[in-house]
């Protein structure tokens, strides 16, 4: 084998070794982008579970107010009953009063 070919063929093998080391950067490249979308996603999920928990409490403490709301009506309207009742009451004593307390109707 002259120099040439010898030469030809290291420069061949270092060629091949060159490309390989290539596509080793390339897998080692793959996993990361792997690793990284996997991570994202990750992270993606444990943002939306708390946005979901967030909205699901969320929604809690307005039925909780909700059942106030309902609760303080139905306190007003009996106490709005009650005061009307009183109301009436205290109207028909004056009436009352104002009958004893009037002076005598004049007679012609």
């Amino acid at each position: 084998m002259t120099e040439f070919e010898a030469a030809t063929v290291a420069f061949q093998q270092v060629s091949l070794e060159i490309q390989q080391a290539g596509l080793e950067i390339s897998r080692a490249t793959l996993w990361v982008g792997l690793v990284q979308a996997g991570v994202a996603l990750l992270v993606g999920a444990v943002q939306c579970g708390l946005i979901y928990a967030g909205l699901r409490y969320m929604r809690r403490a307005a039925d909780h107010r909700d059942q106030q709301h309902v609760e303080t009506m139905r306190v007003l309207e009996a106490r709005t009953t009650n005061q009307q009742a009183q109301h009436q009451e205290t109207m028909r004593a004056l009436e009352a009063l104002i009958l004893r307390t009037a002076p005598p109707a004049p007679t012609a």
